[in-house]
């Protein structure tokens, strides 16, 4: 079993994901699917990947339009055939659609402000179940995105340690 510090990048932490044997996961926040791709790729146990994004509002349309982001991420993600399903809907929407302990692996990607962080983090750690990986990405405070703010007011009081990457746009996570 890798420990913790040998995990530098978050392409590890899928590798890690495959050490814990997990099955069903979650991403929130999918874009373009490029780190979908590498899950699936890295974790060959991942029986399912849902990624939920809506695909929607304004914070890529410099990059291209969402519809056409949602294609690229279908032509991405189509090698994997049943491996994967997107759903093109709000975090807040999709949690509800999965039971409680019902993930082996959630990884949020999202919105990066304190308060979405904070409230993506509440909503599916009860989803990921006991021994489960719970993680996220971007973990730094620029441009009003406070995700280690978030990751702390959470994990602090219930006495929950997290480990993160050292990559420029590092990852932070934690076996449940």
């Amino acid at each position: 079993m890798t420990a913790p510090d040998d995990i530098k990048t978050r392409l590890q932490l899928a590798n890690h994901a495959a050490e814990l044997g997990c099955r069903t996961a979650v991403e929130v926040g999918v874009h373009l699917g490029k780190h979908a791709a590498e899950m699936l790729k890295r974790c060959p146990s991942l029986e399912k990947l849902y990624c939920i994004d809506p695909w929607d509002g304004p914070h890529y349309t410099w990059l291209m339009p969402n519809d056409d982001r949602y294609a690229e991420c279908q032509k991405r993600l189509a090698p994997f055939g049943d491996r994967v399903e997107l759903i093109r809907t709000t975090s807040m929407e999709a949690v509800e659609q999965f039971e409680i302990d019902s993930l082996d692996w959630v990884f949020i990607d999202a919105q990066h402000w304190y308060e979405y962080v904070l409230e993506d983090i509440r909503a599916w750690w009860p989803k990921c179940r006991t021994g489960g990986l719970f993680a996220g990405h971007d973990y730094y405070k620029r441009h009003g995105c406070r995700v280690p703010d978030a990751v702390k007011d959470f994990f602090t009081p219930l006495g929950r340690e997290w480990h993160v990457t050292t990559e420029r746009h590092a990852s932070w996570w934690l076996v449940k």
